[in-house]
């Protein structure tokens, strides 16, 4: 074989393969996302992108979705810009991080609520406020020798007893103040102090008529018990 014959075969094979690499190109450009990408594709409805402002009054960081996708998350008693596309029939929602115990109890009610996005950009406070109805999230400390019980909204008639919590979680003794969820606020409410032996009966004390005392955009309320319960109904310091 000459040599000019050898240079046009190496000529037309680099302009086949030349060929053949724009052909894969076109063809993986129309195919959407690339496989293996694990980003979800928007909706072809899709309005336009809004910005959020939202300002978490909640002692407890809040997720934002549109649908079952999570776009963003606020801090507890935080602020965050958070961008989403208003899509026609999906929802677009806040829920609570819900608290738990080390060994994974929820504790308290899992506060949520939906967002109506409308154009431009958009400021919106969650407070404890959902629905029309009041939370509050409680910080509770233990200052006796003893291990303790709580319990929320216990010996209400119905319909109110449904808000009845009980979490069999003591609380050591001599321990600090500790974040334990968000409960139901009405003008019954009421927080019940046991020792922990027990078992919910027996002497307890009360926390009543405390819903003018929490803080009015977190309803956040702090309550350390310093004697031992014996069937006595105490104030809540503010």
């Amino acid at each position: 074989m000459n040599k000019s014959r050898t240079t046009r075969i190496i000529y037309l094979l680099a302009i086949f393969y030349a060929i053949l690499g724009v052909l894969v190109l076109f063809a993986g450009c129309g195919s959407g996302n690339p496989v293996g990408t694990d980003e979800i594709m928007e909706s072809p409805n899709a309005g336009p992108t809004v910005s959020l402002f939202i300002v978490n009054h909640l002692f407890s960081p809040i997720e934002i979705r549109v649908g079952d996708r999570l776009v963003g998350t606020v801090s507890r008693v935080d602020s965050a810009h958070v961008d989403v596309s208003s899509i026609p029939g999906v929802s677009v929602t806040w829920s609570m991080v819900p608290v738990k115990t080390t060994a994974g109890q929820k504790l308290g009610t899992t506060l949520r609520g939906s967002i109506a996005v409308q154009g431009g950009n958009q400021r919106l406070e969650i407070t404890n406020v959902i629905g029309g109805e009041k939370y509050f999230g409680l910080l509770i400390g233990n200052s006796t020798s003893r291990e303790l019980l709580y319990g929320i909204n216990m010996g209400l008639s119905p319909p109110e007893n449904r808000w009845e919590e009980k979490c069999y979680c003591p609380l050591s003794p001599q321990s600090p103040l500790t974040y334990v969820g968000y409960y139901r606020l009405m003008e019954s409410t009421s927080i019940r102090v046991y020792s922990n032996l027990s078992d919910y009966s027996g002497p307890y004390d009360t926390w009543l008529r405390f819903s003018d005392g929490v803080d009015s955009e977190s309803g956040l309320i702090i309550l350390t018990v310093y004697a031992v319960p014996a069937g006595k109904t105490r104030l809540i310091s503010p």
